[in-house]
């Protein structure tokens, strides 16, 4: 399956998104004031398509889990209840234990750890890199 769009279809996705950031806000993360888009129920990791399911309080087990990853099933369930910027964050760390297993590691603790940081670092490199996210969505 091809992943590329045409560089038409890029440079129109492009161009809504330039028309969507005023320049001026482009040197500077983008606004938060909006209301978030909705959380997406399927993801692509790799050649996997994984649902995510947002699950209610107390399915998770654990007090203080937010979410958990079946990676035999390919699922990632979050809390529903947790705040969008939360709920983003454990969507990555779900995403990031997926793509550690697919590489082959497998202790536990350093999963555990690589998981959380990357899920924290990479939605503040997204939210906080704007000029970045236009350059590689153009490619």
């Amino acid at each position: 399956m091809e992943w590329r769009t045409t560089e038409e279809e890029n440079a129109d996705f492009i161009s809504m998104l330039m028309e969507s950031v005023s320049s001026s806000e482009l040197g500077s993360p983008l606004s938060l004031s909006q209301e978030p888009e909705p959380m997406p129920t399927k993801v692509k990791v790799g050649p996997h398509e994984v649902d995510i399911i947002s699950v209610s309080d107390g399915v998770l087990g654990d007090a203080g889990r937010h979410g958990q990853c079946s990676i035999s099933r390919l699922i990632i369930a979050v809390d529903a209840e947790l705040p969008a910027t939360q709920r983003a964050e454990t969507v990555l760390h779900e995403i990031n234990h997926i793509m550690l297993s697919s590489i082959g590691i497998d202790d536990e603790s350093l999963v555990e750890r690589l998981a959380l940081r990357f899920g924290v670092d990479v939605l503040a490199l997204i939210r906080d890199n704007p000029k970045l996210i236009l350059w590689l969505l153009s490619l």
